[in-house]
C-alpha cells in the first residue's frame, strides 16, 4: 500500500483525522499523496469526512492502524 510514504507525515494525517476539528485535517492530506489508494479515497469522500466525526475518525484509526503495520 505504502509507495514511498513518509510515516510520520501520514501518522500526522491519520492523527488529524482523529482527533482535530473537521476543517483540521484537510492541510495535511499531502501526506496520502505516496499511500496507494489513499489519496483518491480522501478526495472521493472529503466531503463526508468533513461532515461526519464518526467517519472521519474511523479513517484515521484504519490509516494510523496501517501506518504502523
Amino acid at each position: 500500500m505504502f509507495q514511498a510514504p513518509d510515516e510520520k507525515a501520514v501518522g500526522l494525517l491519520a492523527d488529524g483525522l482523529r482527533l482535530k476539528g473537521k476543517e483540521a485535517w484537510r492541510g495535511l492530506t499531502r501526506a496520502a499523496d505516496g499511500v496507494g489508494f489513499v489519496l483518491s479515497f480522501i478526495g472521493l469522500f472529503d466531503d463526508d469526512l468533513e461532515a461526519d466525526r464518526s467517519f472521519r475518525v474511523l479513517v484515521g484509526a484504519l490509516l494510523g492502524r496501517a501506518v504502523k503495520l
